[in-house]
């Protein structure tokens, strides 16, 4: 949290030297940090549904054991996790800012494409918010391919390339430290899980829906 502070207030790792585009959501969340410390700052009302999340972190597709059945996802998260983008098609298939419709259109790509290349020009062309749709399939689509099966003259054009590439070689570092806490991170995701369904339910009591507004106009009613 505190490098993604960095990267809104002094443009850190930003692809231009600046924070030049952030929502709503986002931005309250980086303020609530600041302010109080609190790690897990973001919003948990359903209506906030922006797909800045996805874009900057692709979902685990695969959870935690039984994870699902001890915490059932929301309806419309559980009808993708059942393969609703198999089944659909443009125009039903659309790469909105909404965070579901997001996740739906880029995983639409992945499934209905034979290489990196192809599922990135679905994605993106779908339009809407066409960089974000993406930026999750490429996540995506770039764990299951490789990076070897991203076109060059595409990884050539790529900002700090170097660097990320970098990163990308302290993977193991990364796996044998998660390897040997993975049990007390599962424990806090599920804990973190139960506090915000508690507070979403909480919220859903209280709020107005009708007063809520949605991220820079980027987000659907869900």
């Amino acid at each position: 949290m505190e490098r993604y502070l960095r990267w809104n207030r002094e443009g850190y790792l930003s692809s231009t030297g600046s924070c030049f585009d952030i929502g709503n959501t986002i931005s309250a969340a980086l303020l609530k940090f600041e302010l109080r410390g609190e790690p897990f700052a973001g919003e948990t009302h359903p209506r906030y549904g922006g797909n800045g999340s996805l874009m900057r972190l692709a979902p685990r597709y695969t959870p935690v054991a039984d994870l699902w059945s001890t915490s059932p996802l929301t309806p419309r998260i559980d009808e993708i996790a059942a393969g609703s983008f198999k089944d659909r098609h443009p125009p039903e298939i659309r790469g909105t800012g909404y965070v579901v419709k997001a996740l739906e259109a880029a995983l639409w790509a992945f499934s209905n494409s034979d290489s990196f290349e192809e599922g990135a020009l679905m994605a993106v062309n779908l339009g809407d918010d066409a960089d974000t749709t993406g930026a999750i399939y490429g996540q995506l689509a770039g764990a299951y391919y490789g990076a070897e099966a991203i076109p060059s003259a595409w990884r050539s054009k790529i900002v700090k390339g170097a660097l990320i590439e970098g990163l990308a070689d302290e993977r193991p570092v990364v796996k044998a430290f998660a390897e040997r806490h993975i049990e007390e991170l599962d424990l806090m995701i599920a804990s973190e899980q139960r506090c915000a369904e508690t507070e979403m339910e909480m919220r859903t009591r209280s709020y107005d829906e009708d007063g809520l507004d949605g991220d820079d106009g980027n987000e659907e009613d869900p």
